[in-house]
């Protein structure tokens, strides 16, 4: 029995997450599920509009992949660093005075800026040998000043795709 998984780290991986910096970035392969939800909150009636300067929803984003190929356990590690490094501030936080904090995911639902790791858990089986499963669950913290930056970047997510879409039309 081979010890060498069926997946390799060159297929195109549909989930990137980063804190802005090359050193620690982060794709899965594999990934089975992406789940994005948004909780939205009211204002109470009769409240000043002040309070439309504060972002009106949070978003949670939860996924399953895996972890292959021989950088496997650098992953797990540089995962585990982000955790804790997107809640002490991250370069890019620093570098944008706080304009950007946190982590930087990518996703085929949404490109989110400002997420924190709320809970990542790492599972090996004896059923899949050389892989790592990996299930995250994010936490969308925005500032007042970033809420447009999300919108920005979920027309740019849609943009793309339709671009190369109108292209390839005979």
């Amino acid at each position: 029995m081979s010890r060498v998984s069926f997946l390799t780290d060159t297929n195109s991986a549909p989930v990137f997450i980063t804190d802005g910096t090359p050193l620690l970035s982060v794709r899965l392969f594999a990934v089975t599920a992406v789940t994005q939800s948004a909780s939205y909150q009211l204002s109470p009636l009769g409240s000043s509009l002040a309070r439309a300067l504060v972002d009106t929803h949070s978003d949670r984003i939860s996924l399953s992949g895996l972890l292959v190929g021989e950088s496997r356990q650098a992953d797990k590690l540089k995962l585990e660093t982000m955790a804790e490094s997107a809640m002490r501030g991250s370069l890019a936080g620093f570098l944008t005075m706080g304009l950007l904090d946190g982590l930087i995911v990518t996703t085929p639902l949404a490109i989110r800026t400002n997420m924190f790791i709320e809970s990542l858990n790492f599972t090996v089986s004896a059923a899949k040998i050389g892989v790592i499963d990996v299930s995250i669950t994010f936490q969308h913290v925005p500032r007042p000043a970033t809420a447009p930056l999300s919108k920005v970047l979920d027309i740019v997510n849609c943009a793309v795709p339709l671009k190369g879409a109108i292209e390839s039309m005979p």
